[in-house]
């Protein structure tokens, strides 16, 4: 009797241990999937109908249902795409927001949503925005300072950078930048291209006896000949482009506050 208690106990605590490494999991705050591969758990729970069970997303996507689909299912819900709920699959209104975008631009900011609903994520964007990313000890870095078993943490570093260049938070020097520095230096770098065409133009005509107008700066030096009363309109885009920049500054300044 008392051997049969004690067997009864300890399958229970060994019960209780698996269930507990059970709910670690579930509450982990990383996607064990690409956001890309994400996209296309979404995508296919749309196509049938923006609703159905598990089984048949597999199917659609030619999976089984086992552990390795069952993550890319629930990695698709960490990034907000999907809902699980009495079985079946639902697609959110954020992946609507993505599919039904009007414009690159609209979708751009969707998927920075997702992205950034990973706490990870969110926590390493914050750690290093404005800076370049430690590709070389990033492993490294995600084990010691946000707590990533070490097994996981090449795969999800590499979600990470995957994501950011998708998305559109890391630029080609791998810098982490935020939203509205990307609008802010796409508009910044029409402007300049636009203003400095013309400043070339004018450049080449005789400015002996014209009126001219310098404005100098950090990244900007240039001198303006006011032959007519459009050329005014390149100073004011010159004046706006400054605007922008002094704008964008304090925006950042206020996020940090």
């Amino acid at each position: 009797m008392v051997l049969t208690i004690w067997l009864w106990l300890l399958i229970l605590v060994e019960n209780i241990g698996f269930l507990g490494e059970l709910d670690m999991s579930k509450k982990a705050d990383y996607p064990r999937a690409s956001i890309k591969k994400s996209l296309e758990i979404a995508a296919t729970v749309s196509a049938l109908g923006g609703t159905c069970n598990i089984e048949v997303c597999a199917h659609g996507l030619n999976k089984k249902v086992g552990g390795g689909f069952r993550d890319l299912v629930n990695s698709a819900a960490k990034y907000g795409f999907i809902v699980q709920k009495q079985g079946k699959l639902n697609v959110t209104d954020l992946y609507k927001e993505i599919k039904l975008a009007y414009s690159p631009e609209d979708e751009k900011e969707a998927l920075r949503k997702a992205f950034l609903n990973i706490p990870l994520f969110q926590q390493i964007f914050e750690r290093f925005k404005g800076e370049k990313i430690p590709f070389n000890i990033l492993d490294k870095l995600l084990v010691k300072e946000f707590a990533v078993p070490e097994n996981f943490a090449s795969r999800i570093g590499k979600y990470f950078i995957e994501g950011a260049k998708h998305v559109g938070v890391l630029d080609p020097d791998n810098y982490l930048i935020t939203p509205m520095q990307t609008e802010a230096n796409k508009e910044e770098e029409d402007t300049e291209r636009d203003v400095q065409h013309e400043v070339n133009n004018l450049r080449t005509q005789d400015s002996s006896s014209n009126f001219q107008i310098n404005i100098s700066g950090p990244g900007i030096n240039s001198t303006i000949s006011i032959l007519e009363e459009d050329d005014f309109l390149i100073v004011e885009a010159m004046i706006k482009k400054i605007n922008n920049r002094l704008k964008s500054k304090k925006q950042e300044s206020e996020v940090d506050m």
